[in-house]
């Protein structure tokens, strides 16, 4: 069977049970906004990718940012070798495409569209992570495109359907994956992909990228940034810290919800100030002068600008039961990070505990303690030197595949 006949069939499978599940949503009052902003977004994309040797996808916000820091580094990699690729990236949710600048996102993951979607350049297309579309590796496929995974993620749950669903011939067509663990290195070969490697997550990149960043500077600043705090209980555990230590600033970035958490500050009484509203100079001026304040992080990406001169970092999701958010981002400037009792999506929590720079507490009186004590940052920046040295070596090997799939056409 071709790929054009597969296509087709995939789509004359699959585009009824995504209509559904559209109209479903849309019926569905509390999830209308959703549809409308997915729809919406789309509406403000690009019918077509007119150029690109490589393509990256990725989905949500994190895996986007993380997918853009390794196109970074593997077009530099290209460059010194004397190739100039130019590399688009796509991606399947809003926040990323209204949040980053030149990234695309994909109509829909159907065959028929997304082969009109890619250029006929495409040399090839890599899978960031876990959001691995069927029809994207089809369409890829016939416009000739070789096709790879990296930092690849996939769910047990959908291991099993995939497998049921006798999708092995299409995961055929993909060149190699590098799994995140050797949890997920067993599953891709359960689903049906070929050419499985172990590798890292590669969150670990964001450690090259930070590298001789001024993490010195942590020092000399009294900071806490909370990171992806989810709920209202998460901002008073911080608030409540805060008050025990008086006279530090306090960074708020809700992971969603900014004009809720706004809201709930502003009918307290809580005078806080906006980041979106002040300027980088007022910025570096609130973390030298030493005053008390809480400024809240009320945009996407912004937290880059406050992690190089914060002192301690608390990464949200742990105090309610979401499991716990990235933790590697904020070590990577050299900041140690606290976080609370529920971690079990943090992969290295036992590493990162047993090295001293992720610290477990109850309460905020034990956050305020540890702060007070103090850390030992000669311990965590050899944690991350040691973590940027293997995020290099197993960057190069995945470059390494890179170039030799991309070949002598290149």
């Amino acid at each position: 069977m071709d790929i054009l006949l597969k296509g087709i069939i995939h789509d004359l499978l699959f585009a009824p049970s995504g209509l559904t599940y559209i109209l479903y949503s849309y019926l569905n009052k509390s999830s209308r906004p959703r549809i409308k902003r997915w729809i919406q977004a789309r509406s403000k994309s690009i019918s077509k990718i007119e150029k690109a040797d490589i393509v990256i996808h990725s989905s949500s916000l994190g895996e986007t940012k993380n997918s853009l820091i390794f196109s970074e580094l593997i077009r530099e990699k290209l460059n010194t070798d004397g190739l100039k690729p130019h590399i688009a990236h796509t991606v399947f949710t809003e926040t990323p495409f209204e949040t980053f600048r030149n990234v695309h996102i994909i109509p829909t993951p159907l065959f028929s569209v997304l082969v009109k979607f890619i250029p006929d350049s495409l040399k090839l297309l890599i899978f960031y992570e876990k959001d691995i579309w069927p029809g994207y590796i089809l369409s890829a496929k016939y416009k000739g495109s070789n096709i790879g995974i990296v930092s690849g993620k996939i769910s047990k749950r959908s291991a099993e359907l995939y497998r049921k669903l006798r999708m092995r011939e299409i995961f055929s067509y993909v060149d190699f994956v590098f799994s995140a663990g050797d949890e997920f290195t067993e599953r891709f070969k359960y689903a049906g992909f070929k050419n499985v490697q172990t590798s890292i997550d590669l969150k670990n990149l964001i450690f090259i990228k930070n590298h001789n960043l001024p993490v010195d500077k942590a020092q000399k600043s009294k900071a806490i940034v909370g990171i992806s705090l989810r709920g209202i209980e998460e901002l008073e555990f911080l608030l409540k810290t805060k008050e025990i230590l008086k006279d530090y600033t306090l960074f708020i970035a809700p992971r969603h919800n900014f004009e809720g958490i706004k809201k709930f500050m502003t009918e307290k009484g809580i005078d806080f100030i906006s980041l979106t509203h002040i300027s980088d100079d007022t910025l570096k001026s609130i973390l030298s002068e030493g005053k008390s304040r809480i400024v809240l992080i009320d945009g996407y990406g912004m937290v880059d600008k406050v992690l190089p001169y914060a002192s301690f970092a608390f990464v949200g999701g742990t105090i309610l039961p979401f499991g716990g958010h990235n933790v590697l981002e904020p070590i990577s400037f050299g900041l140690p990070v606290v976080v609370g009792e529920n971690l079990w999506n943090i992969k290295e929590k036992n590493e990162l505990i047993e090295s001293g720079v992720m610290f477990v507490v109850r309460s905020p009186g034990e956050f305020a303690s540890i702060i007070k004590k103090g850390i030992d940052r000669v311990k965590i920046l050899g944690y991350v030197e040691r973590k940027r040295s293997r995020a290099e070596q197993e960057l190069d090997r995945i470059y390494r595949k890179i170039k030799e799939v991309l070949g002598k056409g290149f």
